[in-house]
């Protein structure tokens, strides 16, 4: 009796399991990287400008490349590193990072080239600002 137990309950487990050989997997696939813009950054702050609901959603979630002086690198906590630039008389440019190299080799004062995913665009008496995530310079 002991013996037929023991074959019911292996049976039992292999009838469960065989029920899982016709599932289908989902096909996971990488996130596709985010669109480098072509348009000019004064085209980019005109239209915040204009409209910062409508440029914003245009524009967040795209690459962006710029280069500026370095007004300040900071330490925070979410994301890690801020670094702020300025570019022009009114163009602001706050880019956040969590990679510590980034943020070690800049200098106050000194020009550098950021690239970074767009996530805020606003425009009001100071000038036009960008914000940028994920920047590597």
């Amino acid at each position: 009796m002991i013996f037929t137990k023991n074959r019911l309950i292996v049976l039992s487990g292999i009838s469960i399991l065989s029920g899982c050989a016709n599932i289908t997997l989902p096909v996971l696939t990488p996130p596709a990287p985010p669109i480098t813009i072509k348009e000019s950054v004064s085209q980019i702050c005109k239209e915040a400008d204009e409209n910062q609901v409508r440029a914003n959603q245009y524009y967040n979630g795209k690459t962006l490349t710029i280069t500026g002086e370095v007004a300040s690198v900071n330490e925070l906590f979410n994301p890690r590193y801020r670094i702020y630039m300025i570019a022009g008389k009114k163009l602001r440019i706050h880019a956040s990072t969590e990679n510590q190299a980034y943020a070690m080799k800049l200098t106050n004062g000194k020009q550098a080239t950021v690239t970074g995913v767009i996530q805020n665009l606003t425009y009001d008496h100071n000038g036009c600002s960008i914000s940028l995530k994920d920047a590597h310079f």
